[in-house]
């Protein structure tokens, strides 16, 4: 656990780190978890009131095991790669994260999910994807651009957990609240970041797909 924090005080993002092994993923995913369970307790006696959810998109789904499979695999795919690919500096990493980002924002100002499926959501995607093609001719210039790690390894866990914003409901006067409810994925955000620098996307996808099954189960 030393390590871990000393990790998320102070990131290094290029340097060479040891990879985690079953223990740490194991301890990862059971912190995350004892989180979750004390924020929701200190929700309960903090009394918050008219929290209101969004499932927008699910309509579309018949079969009950497609609603576990786009929390438990489709939802991890998508956050990791929006989130935390471009952690490991590449143009390619850069050109997939900003595509998926520009994907969900587009479809979050739409008042739409990804997992609708539909015609527009598909369109978002291909066009995203699209626009961003532009990236490779100006990779000279974006190769002079230095951001310090802190900065990129934060900005992540930041991304991650506005994005969880879409699974509420709300008016923007109710936003403080509602900014106040996605702390636990912000905190879960710093941990998978650590994953994916010491073991890369797979495991950092893994560790999030267990701990959204093991929330649905429970649920």
């Amino acid at each position: 656990m030393k390590k871990i924090i000393s990790f998320i005080v102070n990131p290094s993002l290029d340097k060479a780190h040891k990879k985690a092994n079953a223990w740490v993923f194991i301890l990862i995913i059971t912190s995350v978890f004892i989180f979750d369970v004390f924020f929701v307790l200190s929700i309960s006696f903090f009394k918050f009131e008219n929290i209101k959810t969004s499932t927008d998109g699910l309509e579309f789904y018949k079969n009950k095991w497609f609603l576990y499979l786009i929390p438990c695999l489709l939802v991890p795919v998508v956050e990791e790669l929006s989130c935390r690919l471009f952690l490991k500096k590449s143009l390619i990493n850069s050109y997939i994260s900003l595509s998926l980002i520009t994907f969900i924002s587009i479809l979050l100002f739409q008042n739409r999910k990804i997992y609708a499926l539909d015609w527009y959501v598909l369109n978002t995607l291909v066009f995203s994807f699209v626009i961003w093609i532009s990236l490779f001719s100006f990779r000279k210039y974006l190769a002079n651009i230095k951001i310090p790690d802190r900065t990129i390894f934060y900005a992540s866990a930041v991304l991650f957990s506005l994005l969880h914003l879409s699974n509420y409901s709300f008016q923007i006067n109710e936003l403080p609240k509602y900014l106040f409810l996605i702390i636990p994925q912000l905190f879960s955000g710093l941990l998978y970041g650590y994953i994916r620098i010491t073991n890369g996307i797979t495991y950092s996808i893994l560790s999030h797909s267990i701990h959204n099954t093991i929330l649905m189960f429970i649920i």
